[in-house]
């Protein structure tokens, strides 16, 4: 039996180095099953393998699909517009003044023209019934996707899960926490691919903390370290009530890796660009701000100058209205109170 594994691991392994996603999910997903039928509780590390493979076969589903659907909308369009340009190069005027002869010709052609509409009118029902039918086939390629990547965090969910269960009753076991770390990180990835950003910014947040407790004392720039700050603040990027816990950490991602590749990585190019990458985002982040500020200057103060008329005027109206009714002044300073105090701008 422990062959059987062994094979499957191996196979499971060589699939998915060669990126060949959906071969690495059944092998995996073969182990699991059999691991199961001799285990009552699953075994994490498999369910990750399992989880990962299935994460690597959506995106890849993923992005055949959505090359697949836009070159045929893309197809349909040129079809359309070079149909479009035959019909109206092809139109004739008709002249002012016919001869019978030319009359009975005219109207063979017409007949010939209802016969051309017809057949115009069916191509384009059935046209149109493709389009429908195209539309039906890029939903439910969408749903493949949701489904798939469903499936991956399903997966990646138990195998935390059965990571925590461990932990609890080993705490002080760095490995598992290791391990507990990267399943937190493929969560997130998950999570974000599916555009759930706060939950994957939760995920992305606990495997910062495992990783801190883990590695922030030996290697506080741990490249892993900052590649955590940087998913977090891309999580926190698309919600704009987190836009300055989004800065916060994509501003602490920036601080470690210019203190990395002042002392580590000096030589590493890729790495000085990546640095110079991120700070223009964050400068785009701080002019994206300013303008979105300005913007809501702006619209107060014309939410300001539209109103204050119309307040002025209700205002006018209802002293009229209240004026009218009065039947007798019994002093002009408490009559004047009450004049201010409805004019008095509301809060």
């Amino acid at each position: 039996m422990a062959d059987k594994f062994t094979k499957l691991l191996i196979e499971g392994a060589k699939h998915y180095a060669e990126k060949n996603y959906e071969l690495a999910v059944d092998d995996y997903g073969d182990l699991n099953q059999l691991y199961d039928s001799e285990n009552e509780v699953p075994n994490p590390d498999y369910l990750f393998l399992y989880g990962k493979a299935l994460y690597q076969f959506a995106l890849s589903r993923a992005d055949v699909f959505g090359m697949g659907s836009n070159v045929k909308r893309q197809g349909d369009a040129e079809e359309e517009d070079d149909e479009k340009g035959q019909n109206e190069s092809g139109s004739k005027g008709s002249g002012l003044i016919q001869f019978a002869e030319e009359e009975e010709e005219e109207e063979e052609e017409e007949e010939d023209g209802d016969d051309e509409n017809d057949e115009d009118d069916e191509d384009e029902e059935e046209e149109g019934e493709r389009q429908d039918d195209n539309d039906d086939d890029e939903d439910e390629e969408h749903e493949h996707d949701k489904d798939d990547f469903e499936n991956a965090w399903d997966i990646l969910e138990l195998s935390r899960s059965c990571y925590e269960a461990k932990l609890e009753e080993h705490p002080d076991n760095k490995e598992l926490k290791l391990k507990l770390s990267e399943c937190y990180d493929l969560l997130g990835e998950v999570s974000l691919e599916s555009e759930n950003f706060p939950q994957a910014s939760h995920d992305f947040e606990e495997c910062l903390k495992l990783r801190k407790e883990l590695l922030e004392a030996e290697d506080p720039i741990d490249r892993s370290i900052i590649e955590s700050y940087y998913k977090i603040s891309l999580a926190l990027e698309f919600d704009p009530n987190q836009f300055e816990k989004c800065k916060s950490n994509l501003t602490q991602c920036i601080k470690l890796l210019k203190q990395r590749c002042e002392t580590v990585d000096k030589d590493d190019e890729d790495q000085k660009d990546l640095l110079n990458e991120l700070q223009t985002k964050l400068k785009e982040l701080d002019d994206s701000e300013a303008q979105m500020q300005s913007l809501k200057n702006d619209l107060l103060s014309t939410i300001h100058s539209v109103t204050a008329p119309a307040a002025s005027q209700a205002t006018d109206a209802s002293v009229n209205d209240l004026t009218s009714m009065v039947k007798k002044r019994k002093s002009d300073k408490e009559a004047d109170g009450k004049i201010n105090a409805l004019k008095k701008p509301k809060n």
